[in-house]
């Protein structure tokens, strides 16, 4: 199996009503990423990422945080304990969801 590679991470403010239990949404990209039947865990600082989703291909995943990470929190992934620490951390603020688009080709 090819070893976990989190390269980059997009912390995204979660609009105000959408998903109340959530404030923040994580999208990361790099390789490895596979949905084996074990799921994939993370964490940004003490915070559990939740609700994984792993994309197909392994090239990333997204997931959602209760609340705004401190600055300099570290992701840190895995497939059961411990989780390995990557090179990647937050550092805000948070950036402005990603706007819907209802017209268009992909509409």
């Amino acid at each position: 199996m090819e070893p976990l590679l989190a390269t980059s991470a997009l912390f995204l403010r979660v609009p105000d009503g959408v998903f109340p239990q959530w404030r923040v949404r994580l999208l990361v990209s790099g390789s490895g990423f596979l949905d084996i039947g074990t799921n994939l865990r993370a964490k940004v600082g003490d915070q559990e990422v939740e609700a994984v989703m792993v994309d197909s291909g392994g090239a990333g995943f997204t997931g959602f945080l209760p609340a705004e990470p401190p600055e300099g929190a570290r992701l840190s992934v895995g497939y059961g304990r411990p989780l390995v620490a990557t090179g990647v951390t937050y550092h805000g603020p948070l950036h402005d969801p990603i706007p819907l688009v209802e017209e268009g080709p992909v509409a």
